[in-house]
């Protein structure tokens, strides 16, 4: 994953990314029931890293996700892990090394699926859950997510100056496009 990608997915959370990928056709792609390991702990945002019979969690590549969805579990290297820089880990099954994963520190999740996951897929998980995002699709989903948030922000600023929101009070149009490029090129963004 793309550092800009992951910058974009955490600023803008999993229910900018959910409305993000509404807008494509992809609905449902949250997980059901996610938890993490803890609530205090850092969002999770990397590419999916399959863990499967035969391949070591060590091999998980830096930003990754290790995502574990059968049983038996090996012991996990988290130490190994930890140090390598994933983004976390992410399971299906109860995890035994749950207070470990906690300690290292890395975020983790656990979850009871309803998504399916492929290998490379962008996973973003925060206090309001876990999404699924098509690898194809992952540049442009977080893009689209960052600007919505962006938008909100840029929206709050024109109503708290005395002005309207745009789509609300001001029609949504070339003005509101103009205007929102140039408070995001003023502010750096």
């Amino acid at each position: 994953m793309k550092p800009q990608t992951r910058s974009n997915l955490v600023q803008a959370g999993t229910r900018a990314v959910v409305t993000a990928l509404g807008k494509h056709g992809l609905r449902g792609r949250r997980l059901k029931d996610a938890r993490p390991l803890d609530t205090l702990q850092d969002p999770l945002a990397g590419d999916a890293f399959l863990l499967q019979p035969g391949v070591a969690a060590a091999s998980c590549p830096e930003g990754g996700v290790v995502v574990i969805e059968s049983n038996p579990v090996p012991p996990l290297p988290v130490p190994h892990l930890a140090k390598r820089g994933i983004a976390g880990v992410l399971a299906t099954v109860p995890l035994r090394q749950a207070s470990e994963i906690v300690r290292a520190p890395l975020p983790g999740f656990q979850h009871k699926g309803g998504v399916a996951i492929a290998a490379g897929d962008a996973i973003l998980g925060d206090r309001h859950g876990v999404v699924v995002i098509p690898a194809t699709l992952a540049d442009q989903i977080a893009e689209e997510a960052a600007d919505t948030v962006l938008f909100e922000e840029f929206n709050a600023e024109q109503v708290n100056a005395g002005g309207g929101v745009y789509g609300l009070h001001i029609p949504m149009g070339q003005q509101a496009k103009l205007a929102f490029a140039e408070w995001k090129r003023m502010r750096g963004k």
